[in-house]
Parts: C-alpha cells; sequence; structure tokens
C-alpha cells in the first residue's frame, strides 16, 4: 500500500486532492494513443528503470516507456483522455525545455505543481490568467511531470 501511495504522488495528485474524487486514471501517448483503466481495476502501478508500468486485477500488465507519455490524468468518470483534455488543454513549450516553460491553459487554475518522476513536489507555482511562464533553469536534467487540476504533463529539462 506504501508503494501505491507513493506512486500516486509521482503526478501531484495527493497534493491536489484529486485521488479520492477519481473513478479513472488515463495514460495518453505520444502518437495520440491513450489507454484509460477503472481504479477498481488497478491493482498495482510500478516503476521500473524507465517503464511505468500497470498490473490490473485480471493480472494484466501494461508497460510504458516514461519517454512517451505524453500525459497522466485522473478522472472523475471513465472517460477517454482525448474527451478529458479538449475541455481544458495545456500547452507545454519549448519541451524539452533549458531555462524558461510556458504554459498555456482555458482553464481558470490559481496554481500549479511540478514533480520529479519519484514523487517528489519540486516546486509550486501560483499561476497567471491563461498563460504563465516559470524558470526552471534551476533544475537537474531529466523528466518532470506538471499538474494542473486533474491534467499531468509530461516535460523534459535539458
Amino acid at each position: 500500500m506504501q508503494k501505491i501511495l507513493k506512486l500516486m504522488l509521482l503526478g501531484g495528485f495527493l497534493t491536489l486532492g484529486l485521488v479520492g474524487k477519481a473513478q479513472s486514471f488515463s495514460i495518453l501517448t505520444t502518437g495520440e494513443t491513450s489507454t484509460s483503466y477503472s481504479l477498481d481495476d488497478i491493482e498495482k502501478v510500478v516503476f521500473t528503470n524507465d517503464n511505468f508500468k500497470v498490473y490490473t486485477t485480471s493480472r494484466d500488465e501494461d508497460s510504458y516507456s516514461i519517454y512517451v507519455i505524453e500525459k497522466m490524468m485522473f478522472g472523475g468518470t471513465a472517460t477517454s483522455v482525448d474527451e478529458a483534455t479538449s475541455e481544458n488543454p495545456i500547452k507545454l513549450y519549448p519541451n524539452p525545455v533549458s531555462d524558461v516553460l510556458t504554459i498555456e491553459y482555458d482553464a481558470n487554475v490559481a496554481y500549479a505543481t511540478i514533480t520529479d518522476m519519484m514523487g517528489v513536489v519540486i516546486k509550486n507555482i501560483s499561476l497567471n490568467p491563461a498563460k504563465t511562464t516559470i524558470d526552471v533553469s534551476s533544475l537537474q536534467p531529466g523528466v518532470y511531470l506538471l499538474s494542473l487540476e486533474k491534467q499531468v504533463v509530461k516535460f523534459i529539462k535539458q
């Protein structure tokens, strides 16, 4: 159970208070391929090397390279990522980023959270309406997750 909770922290989901409300978990990969899981069907999630693995109660195992995961989301209903993200799309650029990351979003969002791949909260950011720039020059090179409301977007720091 501790391992599952630690991985939930990965996207800053507990920080945002979304886990208790969620009913589904979706992953969008490069190429617009999406997979949705009912939270009742997920037995455990595991990070091994550069892979994210989802184990279901039916003993299926889905493995995703962390380099092809574009977004991970928790939702209130079992819906596809495309449906959920089309309401409030998030744009990050440049990605990969060296110094300044720009975030554009449609929703009225007050703050965002940056976490590393181990679930450690790196930075909490107060957002401006519609567009915000973030200085990420002090981050170590690697893969990070930006959480806004129910959406999580991966970015790479060079």
